[in-house]
Order: structure tokens, then C-alpha cells, then sequence
């Protein structure tokens, strides 16, 4: 199944769990695309975003089944760059308006949640992923989603059953789990 694994990756942590997701599924014999291995890490001009982001939009057209990680898993003391838009500046030309320390933050990445939306309107079916098993989801994300799994040993059990049986003939997340809904 080709499947597109969506996620945030500027921090250590994010990368690991974003290869971590890749690798569950590959071992499977699923093909991941995954932008992590794509060298958009590197964005450093507007022609070179806009490059990366048009490969993206390529690549989930081309996939049967998004992944989407929706977990920041920003650690304590971690930096984040904040950005002030203004009315007469693109987004490219926008210069960081600087750094804060912010204690662990549990939100959804908002270019995952712009590639859930994107793969949505597109029909192709998105998985909903979060490491905590207790976390509360939010509406938006859940019912633009074929299905939500949470915890990392729920996700694995999916990157299985997919090779088994196809996402659209799964009447829920449940199944996956081998319960009946």
C-alpha cells in the first residue's frame, strides 16, 4: 500500500518518532513516502519551499493512505520560533520575530493538519495517529479521519492488518484491534 506519513520533525524527538512510524509500516512491505527523507529539513529560500511543498501535494495524490502523526512532542525547555505576520508581507518574506522556551506542549503540527485537510478534500483515506492513548481528540481531526489509532502499539497492529486487509473494508478502528464494533 503506498501510504504517506505525515508529521512534524524539527526537533530530535520528532524525527525519531516520524522514522519510527516509517519504519512500522515498511516492515510490512508498505511504500512510505516520508518528507523527513527528502532533504525538506533543509528549507533555507521561498523557491526551495515552494519545491518541497509541490513534491508533498505530489506525493499524497500518489498515496492510497496518509498517516497522520498529529503529535508536536515538544520537550521542556525547548526553543520554538515564532513568526509576526503582517498585512503587507508574504510568508516567505516574513523574518522571525524570535525565540521562547516553552514548557512540554501536546498540540496538533499545523502542516500535518494542512496535509489531513489537503488529503481529505482529495478522498484519500487519513489515519489519525497519537502516541498518548488518554489523549483528548479534537473534533476537526477525528471526523475528517478514516480512523484514529492512539498508542504506539495500536498503530503497529494497524501497519499489519494493512497488508491483510485494505483500510475501506475495516468498519473501524476496532476491527483493526480484531474487536467487533
Amino acid at each position: 500500500m503506498k501510504i504517506y506519513n505525515a508529521g512534524p520533525f524539527f526537533n530530535e524527538a520528532q524525527r525519531e518518532m516520524n522514522r519510527m512510524i516509517t519504519d512500522a509500516f515498511r516492515m510490512h512491505d508498505h511504500d512510505v513516502f516520508a518528507p523527513l527523507e527528502q532533504d525538506a529539513v533543509k528549507i533555507d529560500s521561498p523557491e526551495q519551499a515552494a519545491k518541497v511543498f509541490a513534491m508533498n501535494m505530489d506525493r499524497i495524490d500518489l498515496c492510497e493512505l496518509m498517516i497522520a502523526h498529529i503529535d508536536w512532542l515538544l520537550p521542556e525547555d525547548d526553543e520554538v520560533r515564532v513568526v509576526k505576520p503582517t498585512s503587507t508581507t508574504r510568508a516567505d518574506e516574513t523574518p522571525w520575530r524570535g525565540k521562547f522556551k516553552s514548557p512540554p506542549l501536546n498540540i496538533p503540527d499545523p502542516g500535518t493538519v494542512y496535509e489531513m485537510g489537503y488529503a481529505y478534500h482529495a478522498n484519500i483515506d487519513v489515519v489519525g495517529f497519537s502516541v498518548y492513548e488518554d489523549k483528548p481528540l479534537n473534533l476537526m481531526l477525528t471526523q475528517g479521519c478514516q480512523g484514529f489509532v492512539q498508542g504506539w502499539d495500536t498503530l503497529c497492529i494497524l501497519a499489519e492488518a494493512l497488508t491483510m486487509k485494505p483500510l475501506s473494508k475495516c468498519s473501524s478502528i476496532h476491527e483493526w484491534k480484531g474487536k467487533q464494533t
